[in-house]
C-alpha cells in the first residue's frame, strides 16, 4: 500500500480525498496525466523508489510539479 493511501485509509472520506487530489493534479495539468508522458521505474541506492515521469515530446525528465501548466503539448490521457 502506498503512503498516500495509508495516510487516509482509516477515514470515511478516503475515496473523496483521493479523488480530490487526483482532480487537482488534472486541473494543474500535471505531467503524469498527459498522453505524452511515460512512467519509468526509478531506483535509488539499489532500492525501488517508485516511478518518474519522462516527457516523450521533450525527451527529458519532468520533476517540477508545475511543468504541465506551461506545456503546449499537454493532453489528457484517455481512460482516467
Amino acid at each position: 500500500m502506498n503512503k498516500l493511501r495509508a495516510m487516509f485509509y482509516d477515514t470515511p472520506e478516503f475515496e473523496q480525498r483521493i479523488n480530490k487530489i487526483r482532480q487537482q493534479l488534472i486541473d494543474d495539468k500535471h505531467c503524469s496525466y498527459c498522453v505524452n508522458s511515460i512512467q519509468e521505474p526509478y531506483s535509488e541506492m539499489g532500492h525501488d523508489a517508485g516511478t518518474v515521469t519522462r516527457c516523450k515530446m521533450f525527451n527529458e525528465l519532468k520533476l517540477d510539479y508545475y511543468d504541465g501548466q506551461q506545456c503546449l503539448f499537454w493532453q489528457m490521457k484517455g481512460g482516467e
